[in-house]
């Protein structure tokens, strides 16, 4: 009618509306509405992101070959069919991207590109003092080309550390930018000589008049290469470098998951104003039972809460949960059984006309009998009971616990996981928890600790590398 506004569901709460019309807001959280959203956004960015790695890699070349194009294009062509031939290895070894290696495409950009301009800066200083292009080629193979693969193993052999992490995005992430570093090497010293080889056949001299100059004309014969007041420097760099590494203990691991996410993610700002209304987690977790024993053995070591053994559990929902006690429920059915003599006592001739339209409604009420959780409506036993479709093996019932605290929050979400994974009932039994909190918690500590692995895995790696290399402990360890 005209006095009462049109009335619209709406999921963007940020949406214009009519005038004359009202909103009802509603929205969609929980774990895996902010996963979703998550892995949205990751993708939605893979696009820029790669576009602004080209673009910076193609500045960076304009300026250190001073303007060269066609000298850029060479190394830029053969670096992007180094990230093909990258893409095609993943397909064979693994087959897919993840969150974690989506971004690799720009990171070994920004790696192999290394190769181009070590490759093209020698090959200047060889042409520059006159050497044929064969020879100019020969020479910058055997002493860039060595230096750089060498360099790449090392780098490799940093990545290739993670190969042992218990986290999969980490280890397909080692494999990938390992092989890929190796991969784009490969292809830049197969394509650039290649076509300096070919325009050389084509026109002879031309390779020489689009490398001329690259390198500043390389060493001139009696000029003094050595850096001016050295002592200058060398103690600028040593405050420099004293004052970062006292900062380095500082450094923390941000635990606050939170901080990682895109800001304004809807399903995020919607379980938030859960938490405030409801003083509740919207993402429980579950302790699976075989039978209602089991089930009921877990409800009574949870209830009531014990808040010094489980300080930062909020609620325990179980079947259970809409079951009272049996003395209760005797205390209770004598009650409403006193009610229910008194009116019938009552005469219903008396009465007004509701209540006797009502009489039928209220009598039936007040015969409730004590009841057991077999007989629960199935509606609310369907939510703790297994599906149809299960396994007669996993048939069960769950129990769930939801968060008292912000499980965004790192520390507090380590010690709810603690808390609920795995506890003692009576007889020794241990129940256990699954759900996103303990997964995330075993996630968290795998990568605290691969941080510490990888690094010390390198470390032995790089020197095993240096010692191969250099063939001098002295000179491996400087």
């Amino acid at each position: 009618s005209k006095d009462d506004p049109r009335v619209e569901l709406v999921q963007d709460y940020s949406a214009e509306l009519p005038e004359g019309v009202t909103a009802v807001e509603y929205g969609w959280s929980g774990t895996y509405k902010t996963n979703f959203d998550d892995s949205t956004d990751i993708k939605n960015s893979l696009g820029p992101v790669s576009g602004y790695a080209i673009g910076g890699v193609l500045l960076v070349l304009l300026l250190f070959f001073r303007g060269r194009v066609a000298a850029v294009m060479m190394v830029l062509v053969g670096l992007l069919i180094g990230i093909v031939v990258t893409m095609g290895f993943t397909w064979v070894a693994i087959g897919e991207l993840n969150m974690i290696t989506g971004i690799l495409g720009a990171i070994l950009m920004g790696f192999g590109i290394d190769f181009g301009i070590h490759l093209l800066f020698r090959m200047s200083e060889e042409l520059s003092r006159g050497e044929s292009l064969d020879r100019a080629l020969q020479t910058t193979i055997r002493t860039s080309g060595v230096a750089s693969f060498v360099s790449a193993l090392g780098t490799a052999a940093a990545f290739f550390s993670l190969l042992f992490s218990e986290f999969r995005g980490f280890s397909q992430f080692g494999l990938i930018a390992g092989a890929g570093v190796g991969l784009i090497g490969i292809t830049i010293y197969a394509w650039v000589p290649a076509l300096l080889a070919l325009l050389e056949r084509r026109s002879p001299g031309l390779p020489a008049k689009l490398l001329a100059g690259l390198s500043g004309g390389g060493k001139r014969d009696g000029q003094d290469q050595r850096i001016s007041r050295p002592a200058l420097w060398l103690t600028m760099a040593a405050i420099v470098a004293l004052g970062l590494s006292i900062s380095a203990p500082s450094v923390d691991f941000e635990l606050n998951t939170r901080a990682l996410m895109v800001e304004d993610n809807h399903s995020v700002k919607l379980q938030d104003e859960v938490n405030r209304r409801y003083r509740i987690s919207t993402d429980p977790v579950a302790i699976y039972s075989k039978d209602l024993k089991q089930a009921r053995a877990v409800f009574d070591i949870l209830t009531p809460l014990d808040k010094e053994r489980f300080d930062t559990v909020g609620q325990v929902v179980s079947m259970y949960s809409f079951v009272p006690p049996a003395d209760q429920q005797q205390r209770n059915a004598k009650v409403l059984d006193e009610w229910r003599k008194e009116l019938e006592s009552l005469n219903r001739k008396s009465l007004p006309p509701d209540y006797d339209k009502r009489w039928d409604e209220v009598m039936r009420y007040l015969s409730a009998k004590p009841y057991t959780v077999e007989e629960l409506p199935s509606h609310i036993q369907e939510m703790f009971r297994h599906l149809p479709t299960t396994k007669k093996e996993n048939h069960g019932h769950l129990t769930f616990l939801y968060s008292g605290v912000d499980l965004w929050d790192g520390e507090k979400m380590l010690a709810f996981a603690d808390q609920v994974k795995e506890f003692k009932g009576e007889g020794e039994q241990v129940h256990r928890a699954a759900g996103m909190a303990p997964l995330l918690a075993r996630l968290v500590r795998i990568i605290l600790w691969d941080g510490k692995f990888s690094v010390g895995l390198t470390l032995v790696l790089l020197l095993i590398l240096l010692l191969v290399d250099l063939r001098s402990i002295r000179s491996a360890l400087v």
